[in-house]
């Protein structure tokens, strides 16, 4: 009584919506409003918010925007946020009933430990570094939670000067002990030489064709999948010890759930301890092929860290294929 029409109900005894759960925007495009006008007009906005996710805006943007017949495009488009740019083109073809939008955007220095938001009681965030990356991408929808859920494309991104929580890296490779005493003795920052990300959309579903952390103490390795259309996680994560002894790859973690709630799990029973090699090939694969496209410009060692990294891992995976089955370290 007193909605809209075609609203629909409330959840009975006062229960939440199941879209409360969400955090990427859903408030639907005015179609109709884009198609009634035509513009030209350089843009200059003081802000622009991004969401839940993020600690800072984009502040401030400009942009040349034309409006045509129900199709907007902003071309060179220049942001900054957290010390860094954000700079590409993108378009929104509102002439249907669902708009169809398209972007090619690049950024670097954007300095993660001041653009995400990374709650913790005390000590220094999880991660810090600036991220460097590209992303070409395509999608369809009526809202901006519609249109990600719906993406196709590349996003590459790697992350210059990074450094990690020694927590996390301790956690994620099931060190108890050691764990326990950096909770006991406080968190430091582990320098991160190699960290990129090589990512495939396809309806909605980022999956990573390579996905590394490599620290001087550890490296991660992840695969599986990131649903923005149902803002969901389901990632795998295998650590292995720096010196990639092939006999020592760690127990895989599971990093699954909603966005706003995460869980993260360990795989247990007898499949655990027969991983190893096979998803150590498997995750650096893909590795092969990105590293090459890397940018050896300005003097950092980043490439050439992946390209060890790369090597190193190929060795453990070789060394493992040519153990004794039920081998010791």
């Amino acid at each position: 009584i007193g909605g809209e029409p075609g609203a629909a109900a409330a959840p009975p005894g006062g229960a939440s919506s199941p879209a409360s759960a969400r955090v990427l925007p859903d408030k639907e495009f005015d179609l109709p409003s884009l198609r009634a006008m035509n513009a030209n007009v350089l843009m200059a906005f003081d802000r622009v918010e991004l969401g839940s996710l993020f600690a800072l805006p984009l502040q401030p943007l400009k942009t040349h925007l034309t409006l045509q017949d129900g199709k907007l495009r902003l071309d060179k488009l220049v942001a900054r946020t957290a010390d860094g740019n954000v700079a590409g083109d993108v378009s929104l073809d509102g002439t249907g009933k669902i708009a169809l939008w398209e972007a090619d955007l690049r950024w670097s220095g954007v300095k993660l430990e001041e653009w995400l938001k990374q709650p913790r009681a005390s000590g220094p965030p999880y991660v810090l570094g600036s991220l460097v990356g590209r992303a070409s991408l395509k999608g369809q929808g009526r809202s901006t939670a519609q249109i990600l859920g719906s993406l196709d494309g590349v996003v590459t991104t790697s992350l210059r000067n990074g450094r990690v929580s020694h927590l996390v890296i301790e956690a994620a490779g099931l060190d108890i002990a050691q764990a326990l005493g950096v909770l006991i003795k406080g968190d430091t920052l582990l320098p991160v030489s190699c960290a990129l990300a090589d990512m495939q959309a396809t309806k909605g579903v980022l999956r990573p064709r390579a996905l590394v952390v490599d620290t001087g103490d550890s490296t991660l390795w992840a695969d599986g999948s990131v649903s923005l259309k149902d803002e969901t996680l389901d990632l795998r994560v295998v650590v292995t010890p720096k010196d990639f002894s092939p006999l020592t790859l760690r127990t895989p973690l599971f990093v699954k759930g909603p966005f706003k709630d995460p869980r993260i799990s360990v795989e247990k029973g007898p499949l655990a301890r027969k991983l190893g090699g096979a998803v150590l090939l498997a995750l650096i694969n893909p590795l092969a092929a990105l590293v090459p496209l890397l940018d050896r410009g300005g003097g950092e060692a980043g490439a050439d860290n992946c390209a060890q990294l790369l090597e190193r891992a190929r060795q453990a995976a070789r060394d493992k294929a040519q153990a004794p089955p039920g081998g010791k370290p």
